[in-house]
């Protein structure tokens, strides 16, 4: 490696550890605020910064933190594709999969807790429903839920917490 190539490198690696050090607060930020508060939320900014350590950046502090945000975005929305897709998965494996005696049995089990969370949810009130249905079963956060459903982040929360409690309230009972 010449002499050139490598101070180019030490200069990059400067720029992203002083950008590292001034931004690492902000950039989770911008991410919890988009994904909710999640342990994915480090690994996220983690991998912005190792993305800007990759051989090939030409990086200048002027420009750094709107290449930061642009990484950081990029892999905001890989994260919801991947955990839709997840989503989408459990659901089809839990619909189509090949049922044996035991699975049978855990089939009525979760069919039996469905039925009590679904008498539950009938007492909720159709915004808690609503709300509860978003959250658990479409993993969505508190934050898209109150954008959808033009309600306030708090007010969603509080929807979600009552909910829940009945539901818990309702398993343990029946259970």
């Amino acid at each position: 490696m010449d002499t050139d190539h490598r101070i180019r490198i030490s200069r990059q690696s400067e720029i992203v550890a002083k950008a590292y050090r001034t931004m690492y607060g902000a950039v989770c930020g911008y991410v919890a605020r988009r994904i909710g508060p999640s342990a994915d939320v480090e690994d996220i900014v983690q991998d912005t910064f190792e993305c800007l350590l990759a051989p090939g950046r030409i990086l200048s502090e002027q420009t750094i933190s709107r290449y930061i945000y642009s990484v950081a975005h990029g892999l905001v929305v890989n994260w919801y594709r991947r955990h839709a897709c997840s989503i989408r998965a459990r659901e089809y494996f839990f619909a189509y999969s090949p049922v044996s005696a035991e699975d049978a049995d855990v089939k009525v089990q979760v069919a039996d807790v469905m039925r009590i969370e679904e008498q539950a949810l009938q007492s909720a009130g159709d915004k808690g429903r609503m709300v509860y249905m978003m959250s658990v079963h479409q993993g969505e956060s508190a934050k898209e839920i109150a954008r959808r459903l033009d309600l306030s982040e708090r007010t969603v929360e509080n929807h979600l917490f009552r909910t829940r409690t009945k539901v818990r309230t309702a398993l343990r009972k029946a259970l």
